[in-house]
This record gives structure tokens, C-alpha cells and sequence, in this order.
């Protein structure tokens, strides 16, 4: 009866490893064996880009992607307008080396900065860039692009941002959570649940995501822990014993490393990053705070009410003391901190090599004075934005009246000198050709909002810019560890052969063997 009893012992302390060995195994298989592109392309607000061989043909591979239900952006559909010096006529970008040479005055700045935006360089390949509208998630969309290309035999590559959500996605997390939150007692518990926003500002959000979330994390945990222990204290005993030595050093702590995130985050690229991860911390310790409530008022509840199974909920605190029951805990735990902090992960994203438009809500809101103020302030360096267009469409309209490229000014106008007979008499007339006005202007921009590459650049909230950066090298093996240590993390807490209790026991056996050497 004893070895059956040890056995069944052995049996249930199994099952957690088991668990997170497969939660590991599923995660190591899913980031490694799917296409991923790093250093490379992340997906704009509301497109995903697809890569693939510039030696295909693009037609084919349209029709393919439109077949399986992929709108999408190329340089097939994205179309400039060329000016015929006496018309206008449309080109897709694909047919302006057809139709232009490197000498000809039409091949203006925006036009050949149009080819950056469909070509991408990785490990000395050229590769054609595809804008697939995401109406879908993106791992129904990868599903999409690998039912269409495969077949095709199309070399293509995907972004990593792709790769990052399969990886993370919320069914791995919640059970990773789950399982790591069971195995914590005390404070560690409190550390790990509070650390999440700040983990995957680290993961997601590049070198100065990582520094920031180290600067802030420490004081953030040791101030937030002695909140929670007040509210703990008082919903158990209604009383709180809080001295104002305990208080005043975490709360510096806290406000120094705020502090110097901040001044870090003026160097980042993306300083609403910071701002994100402050918003779900706070978010995720009131979830904590509603978590601890929540138990405790169903211990009550258990205890006075007879009608209900007697199970121990919990003894003390959650975060100390007997374990929670698994289905009262995991039925709180998902919707009140595991659910927050799955939505705040996918609301990061990582700015690399490729132009990324902020997305615009309505088109009235694009104003002539924000986007001139636009082109004043642009790098020469940048890829073509809606100013750049602005620009190019006054130019082309002009070309044949020596209009130089520039950026229209408001209310100008191009007048061309007519003859007409009066009484007997010719006299010289003067008329607008071309004038550049508001009229104009929408015009333009309700022809730049029917589709291709200047509708995405359209779509803003405020006035459209393009954001490009430098591919980082380091930022991808930092993703890799980062990702590495999340995925092994549970194995330091599992009682396997991973445990300290087997470190110090190896280390004992060696130091056995060198004395009977010795």
C-alpha cells in the first residue's frame, strides 16, 4: 500500500512537468519551423508585407493571393501619373522603367522612391514586396500565403512579427502562466504576475525596450508587492500597518527608474512603448488586486454557506500560504490578469527596415497645412510620403509650364498668356492653366484614397509620415533569448532534475570524488 501511495505520489508530481514539457516542446516547435524574417519587414497597421523572389513573376502570384481571398499592394497596382505634356496619363509602377529612362524629366523623386517601398534586401537576395491587406489575423493569414505559394513552388518570406504572435500566442501563454503561477508562493508569485508587461516590453520592443523595462521593473515590484500586501492584510484583518519608512524607499526606487526610462525613451524610436507598458503594469496590478479580492470573498462564501463543497480555497493569501483550488484559480486568473496581459503583448510592435504609415480614421481630417508642415520637416533620407505625392502630382500637371519640384503653396497658380480680338484689337489674356487650391487638393486626395500605395499612405490619424529605420542586428537575438528564457523558465521550478536541490547534490557528488582521489 505504501509503494502504491509513493507511486501515485510520483505519478501526480509527474504531471506538471509533463505539462510544461509539452507547453516547451509546442513553443520551440512553433518558433523554429515556421518562416520568420528577422532584422527585416514587421507588418504595417492594417497590411501584412509579403516577400517574395524577385526572379517569380508577379502576375501569376496576384492572381493566386486574390483567388484565396489576399487583397493586395504591389508595384502592379500602385499607379503614378505621368505627365503627356498635353495630358495625364496613369502607370503602374511596375511599367515605369518601360516607359521612362533615367534622363527623362518625368522620372521625378517620387516616383523612384516608390520602388523602395516594393523592394527589400536580405542576405544579399533582392526581394519583391507585397502589401496583403489584413483583414484576417495573421496566422489565418500565413495559413492564406502558404496555401497559395506553396503549390507555386515561390520562394517567399514572411514577417518575424508573424512568428513572434504564433510563438506567443494567447493558448501557450495562459497555459504557461497557469502553470508557473501555481508553482510560486509568496512574493515570488507577486514578482512574476507584475513583471508581465515589463517582460514583454523587453521581448517586444527592441534595445530600449529592454533597458527601459530593467530600469523601471525593480522599483515598480518592490512598490507595487507592499501595496498588494496592505490590501491583502486589510480585506483579511480590516487594518493596515504601514509604516512611512516602508513606503518612501520603494516609491523613490519606483520614480528614479521612471524617471530614467523616460529620458531613454527620447532616444527610442518608439516612445509610446514605454507609455503602453506603464498603462497595462498599473492595469495588471489592479487585475492582481481584483484577483486577491475575489478569492477572498469566495473563501467567505465557502465557509458560511454549507451548501457549497467544502474545498480550501485558500489559507492566509493567495499569494501565501495553501494553494488555490485549480479551477476556482485558473477561471480568475485567465479573465483578470492572464487576459490583460495577452492583450497588452500584441499591442507592441517593432520598427525596422521597412516604411510603416500611421493609420489616418477619415481622410476629411488630412489638411493642407499639416501636410505642407510635413514635407518642411522630413528627412531627405525618407521614403515617399503623402506630401511626396502632393508634390509629384503638382509637378507632373505642371511640367509642360516649367513648374519646378516643390511643394505647392496654397492658392498658386500657373496662368499661360492667351490672345483675343476685342473691338478690333488683339490683346494678351492671361489664364490659369493650373491652380493650386483646396479644390485641388481634395482632388488629390480622394484620388490618392482609391487604392495602392497612397491609400495606405492616406489613412492616418493626423498628418501622414512614413517611418523607416536601420535594420538592427542585435535586436533579433535579443527577441531569441528573451523568448528562450520564457519558454525555460518553468523547468528551474519543476521537481525534476533541473531543481538546485540536484545542482548542490551534483556538486557534492564531485567534491566526494575528488576527496576519494585525493
Amino acid at each position: 500500500m505504501k509503494n502504491l501511495n509513493n507511486s501515485t505520489h510520483r505519478s501526480v508530481k509527474l504531471i506538471p512537468f509533463l505539462l510544461v514539457s509539452c507547453v516547451a516542446a509546442c513553443s520551440i516547435a512553433v518558433f523554429f519551423f515556421i518562416p520568420r524574417l528577422g532584422g527585416n519587414p514587421t507588418h504595417w497597421k492594417g497590411y501584412h508585407p509579403l516577400l517574395v523572389d524577385s526572379e517569380a513573376e508577379l502576375e501569376p502570384i496576384l492572381d493566386t493571393l486574390s483567388a484565396n481571398g489576399l487583397e493586395s499592394v504591389s508595384s502592379h497596382n500602385t499607379y503614378v501619373h505621368i505627365s503627356r505634356f498635353y495630358s495625364t496619363e496613369q502607370v503602374s509602377v511596375a511599367r515605369v522603367g518601360e516607359r521612362l529612362d533615367v534622363a527623362d524629366p518625368r522620372l521625378d523623386p517620387y516616383i523612384r522612391g516608390l520602388l523602395g517601398f516594393f523592394t527589400a534586401a536580405h542576405r544579399g537576395d533582392v526581394w519583391h514586396v507585397i502589401y496583403l491587406h489584413a483583414t484576417k489575423g495573421p496566422f489565418y493569414t500565413w495559413l492564406r500565403i502558404r496555401r497559395a505559394l506553396v503549390p507555386l513552388g515561390v520562394s517567399y518570406l514572411v514577417p518575424e512579427r508573424i512568428g513572434l504572435w504564433l510563438a506567443l500566442s494567447p493558448p501557450i501563454f495562459v497555459l504557461y502562466v497557469y502553470f508557473l503561477s501555481g508553482r510560486l508562493h509568496g512574493k515570488k508569485r507577486n514578482h512574476f504576475v507584475l513583471s508581465i508587461p515589463f517582460f514583454i516590453l523587453a521581448v517586444r520592443g527592441g534595445a530600449f525596450g529592454f533597458a527601459s523595462a530593467i530600469l523601471i521593473l525593480p522599483g515598480w515590484l518592490s512598490f507595487s508587492v507592499l501595496i498588494l500586501e496592505q490590501i491583502t492584510q486589510f480585506l483579511y484583518w480590516k487594518s493596515i500597518r504601514l509604516r512611512l519608512r516602508g513606503v518612501v524607499k520603494p516609491a523613490v526606487f519606483l520614480f528614479v527608474g521612471v524617471v530614467l526610462s523616460y529620458f531613454l525613451s527620447i532616444f527610442s524610436l518608439e516612445p509610446h512603448q514605454l507609455r503602453t507598458a506603464i498603462t497595462w503594469a498599473v492595469v495588471t496590478a489592479l487585475a492582481a488586486i481584483i484577483l486577491d479580492g475575489s478569492l477572498v470573498g469566495i473563501a467567505r462564501i465557502l465557509q458560511e454557506h454549507r451548501l457549497f463543497l467544502p474545498i480550501r480555497v485558500l489559507s492566509g493569501s493567495i499569494w501565501g500560504g495553501a494553494r488555490t483550488d485549480g479551477l476556482t484559480h485558473s477561471s480568475l486568473l485567465i479573465p483578470f490578469i492572464v487576459l490583460p496581459a495577452v492583450i497588452g503583448a500584441f499591442g507592441f510592435s517593432i520598427t525596422e527596415g521597412i516604411p510603416r504609415p500611421v493609420p489616418i480614421k477619415d481622410t476629411q481630417l488630412v489638411k493642407w497645412k499639416d501636410v505642407q508642415t510635413l514635407h518642411l520637416f522630413r528627412e531627405s533620407t525618407e521614403l515617399p510620403d503623402i506630401s511626396d505625392y502632393l508634390t509629384h502630382r503638382a509637378f507632373q500637371e505642371g511640367l509642360m509650364y516649367s513648374q519646378s519640384w516643390e511643394f505647392p503653396v496654397l492658392d498658386h497658380t500657373i496662368a499661360i498668356a492667351d490672345y483675343q480680338e476685342h473691338d478690333g484689337r488683339i490683346l494678351a489674356v492671361q489664364e490659369d492653366a493650373v491652380a493650386y487650391n483646396d479644390e485641388w487638393f481634395e482632388k488629390m486626395i480622394a484620388d490618392a484614397s482609391l487604392g495602392g500605395i497612397t491609400r495606405m499612405l492616406v489613412e492616418q490619424q493626423s498628418a501622414a509620415y512614413v517611418e523607416r529605420s536601420p535594420p538592427r542586428s542585435g535586436l533579433a537575438l535579443v527577441q531569441q533569448i528573451a523568448l528562450a528564457f520564457f519558454i525555460l523558465t518553468p523547468f528551474i521550478f519543476v521537481s525534476g532534475n533541473l531543481t538546485a536541490n540536484n545542482i548542490y547534490g551534483m556538486r557534492n557528488l564531485l567534491l566526494r570524488r575528488k576527496r576519494q582521489t585525493a
